[in-house]
């Protein structure tokens, strides 16, 4: 069949299938939340088919974006608000994408030409993977913060350096009984997939395509073969080339700023034994507030006045939250370099250290 003629059967299928599961979606949530009434009318005809097949094979994935900014919002509306409340940093997003919400296909069709895990899917080129670099899209300043920090940088940080190498390979390596003497050899890659990359990230490439079953309703599909997936370590290399994963904080599909914004996000990784920042906060009088007092402060608004939304630090507070006074004076820009805030690096062992100039620590 001719793909347009498809496509456009699809979407008519979809118009209806999709109308009943979003009335329902709407009137089961009215008033929870602002805004949280679905109207369709912004949606493309690429993500209203997206929606039609996932809202019943994923129905969690898509009523978590349907609480999101993302699913509410067109790009043309964001980049109208007061330079403050802007959550986008691009003054020019992309004519096809202007007047639309960033739905399932504004995401995932992003750059298919760079992407290595694109594939043909239901009459549409996508990508399993959305990088940063698809991100930048409406985000730039965010995304050349993040891919020049210590983050962006991790798991080249780790597996490059020979610093950090020796640590690793010094927990997590294999030891063996040679000669009756104890022999160290270095840690598989399933290992460190469970322990340093886990945080880290790791490097996903293609392995080629394989066929899955994916019921009588849709047939079978042919799908990419990733290699240590899935992963959301702070500095995943991804197989567009880009390194880094926005997901890391901000998890996939809501994308929200009070997951981004909590300390339970950063504890995921900054724990001990190796990094106990989150630990060490959790016993300060700063994380005996938060926890006390967490369901009491607002953690989506931007941007983020203390005093009134919140009243005692979180890490994002300190390290990358655009913070302004009751009276709105600006006391901290927003950045996603988590490290240029503060001039001492704490390494995670018992020194400091002056934050290194770049975030790929294998030149030191």
């Amino acid at each position: 069949m001719d793909r347009t003629i498809f496509r456009y059967m699809l979407s008519l299928i979809i118009i209806v299938a999709v109308s009943a599961p979003f009335s329902a979606f709407a009137s089961e949530h009215h008033g929870r939340q602002e805004n949280e009434e679905v109207n369709t009318s912004s949606y493309s005809q690429e993500t209203q088919a997206c929606i039609g097949c996932h809202s019943q094979v994923t129905p969690g994935i898509v009523k978590d974006w349907l609480t999101s900014r993302h699913s509410k919002i067109t790009p043309s509306e964001a980049i109208k608000k007061p330079s403050l409340e802007r959550r986008v940093s691009t003054d020019t997003p992309p004519e096809s994408m202007k007047n639309t919400v960033v739905g399932c296909f504004e995401c995932h069709s992003l750059n298919t030409d760079k992407h290595a895990d694109s594939f043909e899917h239901n009459g549409y080129k996508i990508n399993v993977i959305v990088s940063p670099n698809d991100c930048n899209t409406c985000h730039p300043t965010e995304v050349k913060q993040y891919t020049g920090s210590k983050k962006g940088n991790a798991y080249k940080n780790i597996m490059k350096n020979p610093v950090y190498h020796t640590l690793v390979n010094t927990t997590d390596g294999r030891k063996t009984i040679e000669n009756g003497k104890v022999v160290m050899q270095d840690a598989t890659y399933e290992t460190l997939h469970e322990t340093c990359l886990g945080c880290h990230g790791t490097k996903i490439e293609v392995k080629g395509m394989k066929k899955i079953d994916a019921g009588s309703a849709w047939g079978e599909l042919t799908v990419p073969v990733l290699s240590n997936w899935p992963s959301q370590g702070v500095g995943r290399e991804n197989p567009d080339g880009s390194i880094g994963a926005c997901t890391s904080c901000h998890p996939r599909h809501s994308f929200s700023i009070e997951i981004a914004r909590k300390p339970y996000t950063c504890g995921q990784c900054h724990l001990d034994p190796d990094v106990p920042a989150y630990n060490v906060y959790k016993e300060g009088k700063h994380g005996n507030i938060y926890e006390v007092r967490e369901t009491d402060w607002n953690f989506t608004n931007v941007p983020w006045v203390i005093g009134t939304d919140f009243k005692a630090p979180t890490c994002a507070t300190c390290h990358n939250s655009l913070i302004v006074s009751p009276e709105g004076n600006v006391i901290a820009e927003r950045s996603h370099d988590f490290g240029s805030r503060l001039w001492v690096r704490l390494f995670g062992l018992i020194y400091s250290h002056p934050q290194p100039k770049s975030g790929d620590t294998t030149i030191i």
